[in-house]
């Protein structure tokens, strides 16, 4: 195994964790709520960005991160 499968690795864990660690902040934040709280998966995105800030959206991104950077690596 070489330098480059292992940077190859992180790499692409990265950018599959920033792209999807948003959806699964919104998916939890849904099943906490309950029903009446957000219309929907978009709904729930857009009140948490504008009252909380986009950082919100990647709350547990270290975790996150290295579980996968350490899988695909």
């Amino acid at each position: 195994m070489s330098w480059r499968d292992t940077a190859s690795g992180a790499v692409g864990a990265s950018c599959c964790t920033a792209i999807g660690l948003p959806f699964g902040v919104a998916k939890s934040r849904l099943q906490a709520a309950g029903e009446g709280r957000y219309r929907g998966l978009t709904d729930c995105l857009l009140r948490t960005f504008r009252h909380e800030g986009p950082l919100a959206l990647f709350r547990g991104a270290l975790p996150a991160f290295s579980s996968a950077i350490a899988e695909n690596s």
